[in-house]
């Protein structure tokens, strides 16, 4: 369907796209932050960071 497959560019574009881009950014403030610490914590954070775009994904195509 042509026009299911505008809206979805449109959806990742539009919305996807920022909310990664804000995810990422995020994820730099608190590497930055956490410098000194071990590498755990920056773990945690590059996870969520993959995990999230990836529910949305998911989500998007159900």
């Amino acid at each position: 369907m042509p026009t299911g497959n505008k809206f979805h560019n449109w959806m990742v574009h539009n919305l996807e796209e920022p909310f990664y881009k804000a995810e990422l950014h995020r994820a730099d403030m608190v590497q930055d932050r956490n410098n000194h610490n071990s590498g755990k914590p920056k773990l945690i954070v590059l996870s969520l960071v993959t995990l999230i775009p990836v529910i949305l994904l998911v989500a998007g195509s159900l």
